[in-house]
């Protein structure tokens, strides 16, 4: 599947927000007992250190090194999923990113949630093995007694586990070599490998050189357990720490913008434009969007919308057809009662259709009311809808409010049981998925289009329309790293 002519920009603002973070904090604490360890191995007198330390530095070892390969699987696992479900679900008249239907795969292609979850904590549980192994290996060895040298003559522990990474993290940089994802991950591996190398030659160099020669303390600060907190340091501050910083000073200035700049209601009139969709610079904006959203992991959330909205607008119309067809006769008279009361009082207005209203109340319901409500009113959600739909309303629960449904939206408990509770009752109203296209339109702002506000602007330079909207919300936006990424 090829977007044509489509650039993403990156950011990494949200990482904070990211389903990666717990990974990260993982590997943050990973870190932080690897220099403890290694610290204390300088400043303790022995030149023999306790089990306990030589543990701490392979545990701490084993987190940091295959905490970054682990979210790089992740990744790439998560991708493959998306891009599958973008294909499977294509919008066929969108602008961009069509496809044909010799392109679409089967029918039967679905992704389970909880299936990912179950892999997930498989290869958690093996990359936490090999760290244990290797505890249990050096706690039996003579890994107990580490003296000052390199990483090829007194730490076979850690000589196989620094190794290992490499040969891992090498490989998958190969695989997600044409990758450029919204977490930046490929360019922790980057940096880690890269660091990591230098470091590690160094030490092995220095060791089988002999730098007592030099001085007779020189050993004691240039060694493996000075190197390699060196080489965590980098990395944690350029996985961890500078992405934490960014989202904070992002935070910061959207609270700053919305206090007296009045960015919020531009930022909520793009998105509405957006989500609306009722003109080519929206589709256009929504397009790009779900091009983004493969990345961030929220292409559920756009795809539900799509086929909610237009199954919405299909039921709607059958329902009003089918209320014309029955009251014609009433319609008629009407028509004739209106027609009285104009003559009678001196005014052109007749009496107007029960069916049209005004939205509903909220940000959600103001500025992207469901279809249904632009031809019946708010209390009307619990009209029926014709049972010859019902199929295709059952079948929005299965795929995306059904516990382990394949396309599973992150809703909250009390909506999607009362979801839940009417299809079990056979309870299909033009309505019932409200709360749920509320919650996830409140997700989809407050986090992807957040994110990728500002980068319309660079996606879409020469649309004079978008610049209006986009100038009027920078305020809020994140500066962005451009990295134009065409998916095919």
């Amino acid at each position: 599947m090829t977007y044509s002519g489509v650039s993403v920009t990156v950011t990494d603002a949200d990482i904070i927000k990211s389903r990666s973070f717990p990974v990260i904090m993982l590997q943050e604490i990973g870190m932080c007992v690897l220099l403890i360890a290694s610290e204390m191995y300088i400043l303790v007198p022995s030149p023999c250190l306790p089990a306990w330390h030589a543990i701490g530095l392979h545990l701490g070892l084993s987190l940091v090194y295959y905490a970054l390969i682990l979210r790089a699987v992740f990744l790439a696992l998560r991708l493959k999923v998306n891009h599958l479900l973008l294909l499977h679900h294509a919008d066929r008249n969108a602008s961009s990113g069509q496809v044909t239907t010799a392109q679409e795969p089967g029918r039967s292609l679905s992704f389970v949630e909880r299936s990912l979850l179950r892999h997930k904590l498989v290869l958690f549980i093996a990359v936490l093995s090999v760290g244990l192994g290797m505890i249990v290996f050096a706690a039996k060895s003579d890994g107990v007694c580490l003296y000052p040298g390199g990483y090829f003559d007194t730490l076979p522990t850690l000589t196989a586990l620094t190794v290992s990474f490499f040969v891992f993290g090498i490989t998958a940089l190969w695989l997600l070599r044409t990758l450029e994802d919204t977490h930046n991950i490929r360019k922790d591996l980057m940096v880690a490998i890269t660091v990591g190398l230098v470091t590690t030659t160094m030490g092995g160099v220095w060791a089988y050189m002999g730098l007592d020669f030099i001085t007779p303390e020189m050993p004691r600060y240039f060694n493996s357990a000075t190197l390699v907190p060196w080489w965590i340091s980098i990395v944690n501050t350029t996985a961890v720490v500078l992405p934490c910083a960014r989202a904070w000073a992002v935070v910061r200035r959207k609270r700053q913008a919305l206090h007296g700049s009045g960015a919020e209601d531009a930022n909520d009139m793009l998105f509405a434009k957006m989500l609306n969709r009722n003109d080519n610079v929206g589709i256009d904006i929504w397009q790009e969007l779900k091009v983004f959203a493969v990345k961030d992991f929220a292409i559920e959330s756009t795809l539900f919308l799509e086929e909610l909205d237009r199954l919405q607008e299909d039921t709607i119309k059958k329902i009003l057809l089918a209320r014309k067809a029955a009251d014609e006769r009433t319609a008629c008279g009407f028509r004739r009662e209106s027609a009285r009361r104009a003559s009678n009082h001196g005014s052109g207005l007749g009496l107007t259709s029960p069916s049209l209203s005004a939205t509903g109340s909220g940000i959600t319901r103001a500025k992207c009311p469901p279809p249904w409500q632009k031809y019946m009113v708010e209390s009307e959600s619990l009209t029926p809808v014709p049972k010859e739909t019902v199929e295709k309303w059952k079948r929005i629960h299965d795929n995306y409010v059904r516990s382990g449904a394949p396309n599973e939206l992150n809703l909250s408990f009390a909506v999607a049981e009362n979801v839940r509770v009417m299809v079990a009752e056979g309870t299909f109203t033009i309505g019932m998925f409200d709360q749920c296209r509320e919650e996830t339109i409140k997700l989809l702002f407050e986090n992807t289009f957040q994110r990728t506000s500002s980068e319309f602007m660079n996606a879409r330079e020469s649309d004079l329309t978008v610049k209006k909207h986009i100038l009027a919300s920078q305020a809020v936006a994140e500066p962005t790293v451009s990295a134009a990424m065409p998916f095919s």
